[in-house]
This record gives structure tokens, C-alpha cells and sequence, in this order.
């Protein structure tokens, strides 16, 4: 006998049970908890409108028929724990329609216990409440961008975040992306790691017009944009190799702003089979539009607030506070290299003749020359005081020579301050990161202490500390 069949002596209460669930607006299905995996029974319009399912593809199924990739396992254990204790209990649960759409479930769970008969039923009432968790999730992701922003995290960290909200929301292959448009109108990739990287690869290289793809008409429009077939659409005439490679059928698209609401980028949702939004799922997207053009924006301050807090205004290098912080994150790698603190002597003349404008502007030079000399590659640098410039680097500490010795070929070539023209002498101390010497206060402590000892030499320029000991 099926499991949905039962015994006749209970159709009398299965018809009781049906009228009931007639008279309910939500979702109600009954289960028979007297036989293995806990079948369904009966189904009520509600819940068969809600599922999108017919009733003769629910009847005899357990519930789990309706869980999907984005299924929480353990609610799920949880729930079946609660019916087979027989106790009431409320979960919710991302379950899926017929058609793929992930929803979220409120189920209402209500054991019906039949003393004359001892039978047993399992009533579960079910409510779609994704509305309710499409707000809490706007909440949420705003709370956690603003945390995050003042952690400093990565704008493209934060904007993923957003991505990952949406796509939650809608089908297991549906992807988003945040697309910026640059000054020279070009698209740029801001977020979207669901999307392949030959698709973001290729979208760098599209110049935005009112008529390039979803995106590109959002962005020029500044309106809300949605395309239900890519393939036909004369937005996406040219572009037909990303909606075939990548097989996109439907997308949406809204601007993105800046503090004066004029258009920045866009942020895009692509779906593999045809889909139209709902009223819902518009506001849900000018929302999640509103929330990233603000997270653009306090990032962006934020980015510039770190950037004062990080840099030396006088001469746009890093300063002392980057370089400590930067050391102690460098350091956490265990590796070898060393520390060096750099001065020319030179310094103090220019500043006493031309002040301290000019002097900052000796520093510059000088960092800019160990920048371009690719200096920078594995190591940071950074203004530590006026006349010292710092360095860090990870390297074997056998590189060491040859790295002092490229630092002083960067100032062969006279540098020009004011009317003058300087051949510097650069004097260098040097701490080395060793498996024993790995504590930043001490690195920087021997590599001044080297430095003061390198400028009371006339002939070598250079002094290595290792721990306390100086080895020339």
C-alpha cells in the first residue's frame, strides 16, 4: 500500500482535517508520523499556491522535498527531531518553489493526538516570510558594511557582501555584479565573484554607452533597467559572446550614485532562465542600490581619512604610523629581512639654507627614486622622521648587500632642490629580521642605533645590527 494511503477508520478525521486546512489562508499540510519518513498526506490550496507544486506531486513526499543548496541541514534536523518527540515548535527555513526560487518558510509545527483513536497526525502550518527577511538582511548588511568600513576593510569586500545578500534571495544560479564606470568610460569590475573572471575580464574592456548590455543603460539612464531576454534585446546586440559563453537569458540592473545623485556605476543581477521582477524584488534591488551607493561613499571617506591618518602630507610618502603597522603585519609572515633607516646627509644643509620646504622636498625625491627603482616590490617604505626615510623587506639575508647597494645607485644622479644641484651621500642602518630578532619596537630601535653610527663614519655607509652586535 502507497504511504499516503491510510486506513479507512481515519478518513473520517483526514476529512475533518481538510475542511480545517480550507479555512486557512497559509500554507497547511498534514503528515502521518505512524510511518516511516513521516509522509504528507494532505496538502491545502495555500500551501500547494505557495510551493507552486500540484497536489499529486506532494502527497506520500517527506518534507525535505522542497530543500535545496541554500537549505540550513541543521534547521532541518532540528525540525525532524521536533516531530518525532511529538512537541509543538516554530523554525524558520529556506525552502524552494517548484520552479528553483528559494523562499523563506516560517513552519508552524502541531502534533493532533487522537485519544479515541490513538492516531496520530503532524500538522504543519507554513508561512512565506520573505518579505520580513529581505528586511532584516537590508538591516543587516548595512550594520555590517558600517562595522566593517571602520574595521578598513576593502571597498571590493564590502561590496561582495552585497552581492552575496541578494543573490540569496533568488535562484541557486542567478549571479550579480557592482560595475563602475571610470573616467575614461570605461566599465570596471567593483564586485561579483559569482560571475567567471573571463566574463569580468572581458566587460573591462567595453566602453559604457545608453545602448552597452542592462548595466550601460543604467548607468547613462539612471533609472532602473530590466532586460527579460538578452538575447533579443537591442541593448545587447553587440555583446551577444557574454550572454551565449556565459549563459544569461535575463538581467537587471540599477544605478549606483554619488553624494550629488549623479551616476557611478551600477549594480546587476543575471539569471539563466527568463525572469520579470516582481514589485518586490524591485524595491529589494533600489534598496540594496541605495545601500552600496552609501557604502561607496562613507568607504571612500573613509579611505581618505586612513589616507591622512597614513601619509605625510609633505611629501605624499607613507609615514611613520603606515610603516609600523605595515612591519608588525609584515613580521606575522615569519620570514627573513631587515629594517633599514636611510639619511642623506645632505639634509640638514638644504634645510638650513632653504627650509624645511625644501628639505621635504630632498625626502620626496629621494622616495620617489626608490619607488621607481622598484624598490618597492617586496618591501614598504615610508617617511619615518624628516630626514629618515624607513624600509622594510622580506628577503634571504644573504640579498642584503646587493639591496644596499641598489638603494645607493638610486641617488647616482644629482638631485635638484632650489638652485642647487646635490650629490648625495646616503648613510644607512640596517636590523635584521631573523627567526630570534621577529619584535618590531627592537627592529626599529637597532636600525636608528645603526644609523647613528653610519653617520659618524666617514668611509662606509652602511651599519647592519643583528641583535645588539654590529657587524659591519
Amino acid at each position: 500500500m502507497p504511504t499516503h494511503e491510510i486506513h479507512e477508520e481515519k478518513q473520517v478525521i483526514i476529512n475533518w482535517l481538510r475542511r480545517l486546512g480550507m479555512e486557512f489562508q497559509t500554507g497547511f499540510i498534514v503528515l502521518n508520523p505512524e510511518v516511516k519518513d513521516h509522509p504528507i498526506i494532505y496538502a491545502n490550496q495555500s500551501f500547494l499556491e505557495m510551493s507552486g507544486y500540484e497536489e499529486e506531486e506532494v502527497l506520500g513526499q517527506n518534507g525535505r522535498f522542497m530543500h535545496g543548496l541554500k537549505t540550513d541541514k541543521q534547521v532541518g534536523q532540528e525540525i525532524r527531531k521536533c516531530m518525532e518527540s511529538k512537541k509543538a515548535g516554530i523554525f524558520e527555513i529556506v525552502n524552494y518553489r517548484k520552479d528553483g526560487l528559494p523562499f523563506w518558510n516560517e513552519i508552524t509545527i502541531q502534533p493532533i493526538v487522537m485519544h479515541e483513536t490513538g492516531f496520530t497526525f503532524t500538522i504543519m502550518l507554513q508561512r512565506d516570510i520573505s518579505d520580513r527577511k529581505r528586511a532584516e538582511a537590508l538591516i543587516n548588511l548595512q550594520q555590517q558594511i558600517y562595522n566593517d568600513i571602520g574595521k578598513g576593510y576593502l571597498l571590493s569586500f564590502l561590496l561582495q557582501k552585497a552581492c552575496d545578500t541578494v543573490e540569496s534571495f533568488f535562484k541557486d544560479d542567478t549571479k550579480c555584479t557592482v560595475l563602475f564606470v571610470n573616467d575614461a568610460g570605461y566599465f570596471q569590475v567593483g564586485a561579483g565573484k559569482s560571475m567567471p573572471s573571463e566574463f569580468h575580464e572581458k566587460v573591462e574592456k567595453i566602453q559604457s554607452s545608453p545602448l552597452t548590455g542592462t548595466c550601460g543603460a543604467a548607468f547613462h539612464t539612471n533609472k532602473t533597467v530590466i532586460v527579460e531576454d538578452m538575447k533579443v534585446s537591442p541593448l545587447w546586440n553587440g555583446l551577444q559572446y557574454l550572454v551565449e559563453e556565459h549563459h544569461l537569458t535575463s538581467s537587471w540592473s540599477v544605478p549606483i550614485n554619488d553624494a550629488d545623485g549623479r551616476a557611478i556605476g551600477t549594480f546587476g543581477i543575471y539569471f539563466a532562465d527568463k525572469a520579470l521582477p516582481t514589485e518586490e524584488d524591485i524595491a529589494f534591488m533600489e534598496q540594496v542600490g541605495s545601500i552600496v551607493s552609501l557604502t561607496v561613499r562613507y568607504s571612500q571617506q573613509q579611505e581618505e581619512i586612513l589616507r591622512l591618518a597614513y601619509t605625510d602630507k609633505e611629501t605624499a610618502l607613507p609615514n611613520r604610523n603606515y610603516f609600523i603597522n605595515e612591519l608588525k603585519e609584515l613580521l606575522d609572515e615569519k620570514k627573513e629581512g631587515f629594517v633599514a633607516f636611510v639619511s642623506a646627509d645632505e639634509y640638514i644643509k638644504v634645510v638650513d639654507q632653504y627650509g624645511h620646504t625644501a628639505g621635504d622636498a630632498l625626502i620626496r625625491e629621494i622616495g620617489k627614486r626608490f619607488l621607481r627603482a622598484g624598490m618597492s616590490a617586496n618591501n614598504v617604505i615610508a617617511r619615518f622622521s624628516d630626514s629618515t626615510i624607513a624600509l622594510v623587506n622580506l628577503n634571504p639575508l644573504g640579498d642584503v648587500p646587493a639591496y644596499l647597494e641598489k638603494l645607493s645607485q638610486c641617488v647616482i644622479e644629482p638631485i635638484s632642490v632650489q638652485d642647487m644641484e646635490l650629490f648625495l651621500t646616503l648613510k644607512m642602518g640596517v636590523a635584521l629580521i631573523t627567526p630570534k630578532q621577529q619584535d618590531e619596537k627592537e627592529l626599529i630601535r637597532y636600525a636608528d642605533s645603526a644609523l647613528s653610527k653610519a653617520k659618524l663614519r666617514a668611509e662606509n655607509p652602511s651599519v647592519i645590527l643583528k641583535m645588539s652586535t654590529m657587524i659591519s
